[in-house]
């Protein structure tokens, strides 16, 4: 089966009377629910219950419930967050899930100890991809707070986490650029 283009839908798409294009949409919002989710956020003004699902899926993974606490893999997560990524129309949404990952990581420390380089690593790149944000999105003022109680909190997680932390956090609401 030959490759389908951009060009070759924006033909397709263009062929297609407006009654069609609507059937085409509607069509999509029933069978992906990406789609679904997307079109959720894009056209309700509160995007809170959706934002609230990633975050319980992202606690339900650290912390299943009536189950045995396994060793959390980053791969899992990471799609998780790059399938929000996908439907999240405002990176303020994306930021929140970021640093909500960063917080239940932290949690997950303080309550069972240390795990692995790996997973500190994780826990230093989800904070910074959510300081990089913050500082794109010129959101210091709304994160600050909240970011500087997790670098508290991180504190469990030892020497050398705690102090990438703070650097992302200096770089990010001390430094002028």
């Amino acid at each position: 089966m030959p490759k389908i283009t951009q060009k070759d839908l924006k033909k397709y798409l263009d062929d297609l009377t407006e009654q069609e294009l609507r059937e085409e949409i509607k069509a999509l919002y029933r069978k992906f629910p990406i789609v679904k989710e997307y079109y959720q956020l894009e056209l309700s003004l509160d995007s809170t219950p959706v934002v609230e699902d990633y975050k319980s899926k992202i606690r339900r993974y650290y912390f299943p419930a009536g189950r045995n606490i396994k060793r959390p893999k980053a791969a899992k997560m990471r799609d998780l967050i790059n399938q929000f990524k996908k439907v999240a129309p405002f990176p303020h949404d994306v930021i929140d899930l970021l640093l909500f990952q960063t917080e239940t990581m932290i949690q997950f420390t303080s309550e069972n100890g240390y795990v692995s380089a790996g997973f500190d690593q994780t826990v230093i790149s989800r904070f910074k991809e959510a300081t990089k944000l913050i500082k794109q999105e010129q959101a210091k003022a709304e994160f600050q707070e909240r970011c500087l109680h997790l670098i508290n909190e991180a504190e469990i997680m030892g020497w050398g986490p705690h102090f990438n932390l703070q650097l992302l956090y200096t770089e990010c609401f001390e430094e002028e650029n």
